[in-house]
């Protein structure tokens, strides 16, 4: 298990196919991210998560109700793109 970084912020999620939504970051690690939705999102859908600079593409590994009627997802990162450093 990989250390977690607790985050504070949001971005923007696109699924491949889908409709951008306001996404939660609750915490990042080497290979992943966490959010929180306000709809599921259904696992290994293809990802876009805009996070101001940065984008991380990558694939929902997991999805479920946490409180509020939210959603805890786990975003398996496949890369990160930062225009600052490319």
């Amino acid at each position: 298990m990989e250390p977690r970084i607790l985050s504070r912020g949001t971005g923007q999620l696109t699924a491949v196919g889908g409709a951008r939504r306001s996404a939660m970051i609750i915490d990042v690690s080497r290979s992943g991210v966490q959010i929180e939705l306000d709809e599921p999102i259904e696992v290994a859908t293809s990802i876009e998560l805009q996070l101001q600079e940065l984008k991380v593409l990558g694939a929902v590994g997991n999805c479920r109700l946490h409180v509020n009627g939210r959603y805890r997802v786990g975003i398996r990162t496949g890369e990160v793109i930062d225009p600052v450093r490319n």
